[in-house]
């Protein structure tokens, strides 16, 4: 019969749940994206605009929670990368969220470009980091 591997839990800290925090702020500033409704009608520019920034959002905070659960640390590289790298460019998006996005739109494609570069090099660096430690524990 094979052997079967019992994982543990990880356990949230205080950086992950701040970092979700923020995107509660930020879904909250899109739905400000509705708030010139006119006689309640919502136009499909509107809703388009709506989907486009929601699903940027999501996909942001997708990746980072599924990086986080399979090499997340409650290490100083981790808090770094998620308070001082990913959360400035998190709130700079959600300010610039309105209907008039069109003015702003540049700005938030560079935040969203940034937030996109910072993930990739998380994945890139974290399994070589990964790879460098089981080395130094097999020798």
């Amino acid at each position: 019969m094979p052997e079967r591997i019992k994982e543990e839990a990880k356990k949230v800290n205080i950086s992950e749940l701040f970092y979700d925090l923020v995107f509660v702020y930020g879904v909250s500033r899109i739905t400000h994206i509705f708030h010139g409704l006119n006689e309640g009608i919502i136009s499909g520019h509107e809703m388009l605009l709506y989907a486009v920034v929601f699903i940027c959002f999501l996909s942001v905070w997708n990746i980072q929670t599924v990086y986080m659960n399979r090499y997340g640390k409650h290490n100083l590289y981790h808090m770094f990368s998620m308070c001082a790298l990913q959360m400035p460019a998190l709130l700079f998006m959600a300010a610039n969220v309105s209907v008039e996005l069109d003015k702003a739109w540049v700005r938030f494609s560079l935040a969203l470009l940034w937030l996109a570069l910072i993930q990739l090099l998380q994945y890139i660096y974290m399994p070589m980091l990964c790879t460098r430690i089981t080395l130094i524990i097999k020798n």
